[in-house]
């Protein structure tokens, strides 16, 4: 129904097309808020390995200070075993510049 060459008057009307913007559909706000939540786990974790961390490292110190007193008196009583041993091979062994029957026993 097109009257003229000139365009004078068209017989069916133009239905104009919306401008659609890019990244408004339901599809694109779903996985926006699916990449959210993943980013929100993802930094969750890393938040309970550093809190985790901290706990485990100052049980660790605690028991450092535990250890430390455990070797040093570890090592004197290793080495009052070993004396006890050379006593019963050789009583007149001395010991810390005292004999051995006063240090180790009555």
């Amino acid at each position: 129904m097109v009257e003229g060459m000139e365009g004078d008057s068209i017989g069916f009307v133009s239905n104009k097309r919306r401008k659609s913007f890019k990244n408004t559909g339901k599809g694109t706000r779903t996985f926006q808020w699916r990449f959210f939540i993943g980013c929100v786990l993802v930094e969750s974790y890393f938040v309970y390995n550093f809190f985790n961390s901290r706990i485990l490292l100052d049980n660790m110190q605690d028991l450092m200070l535990e250890m430390n007193s455990t070797s040093i008196s570890k090592a004197w009583y290793a080495r009052t075993f070993n004396m006890l041993r050379w006593l019963i091979i050789d009583p007149d062994l001395p010991m810390s510049n005292k004999p051995s029957q006063e240090v180790i026993g009555p």
